[in-house]
């Protein structure tokens, strides 16, 4: 039986960080089914990590088939690519081990 509707899960990993669950069925415009942006309370990275992680159980409530996260992009200042390199590994990983899906990434 074909799938007639197909949920993704996107994340953009430039500020503000943003997230859409977006329901794409068969002979349909795209819709989105939820949409925020991540405010986070702490300032060090590692804090920061650990309260998205904890936080992506309620921002992926709704069921997605594939969750789709921005490459990280080419930035002049190295820092910047290593934390958001450990932001996005965060999340893939807990994806992965927690909702056993497909992550892609979108250039």
């Amino acid at each position: 039986m074909e799938e007639l509707s197909y949920r993704y899960w996107c994340w953009t990993l430039k500020k503000p960080w943003g997230y859409a669950t977006i329901e794409v069925e068969k002979g349909s415009k795209p819709k989105v089914i939820d949409a925020g942006v991540v405010k986070f309370k702490e300032n060090r990275v590692k804090d920061r990590i650990k309260e998205l992680i904890e936080g992506l159980d309620n921002i992926l409530k709704n069921r997605v088939d594939e969750v789709v996260i921005e490459d990280i992009f080419l930035a002049y200042n190295p820092r910047s690519v290593l934390k958001l390199a450990q932001f996005r590994g965060a999340i893939i990983m807990k994806i992965v081990t927690d909702m056993e899906i497909i992550v892609n990434t979108l250039l």
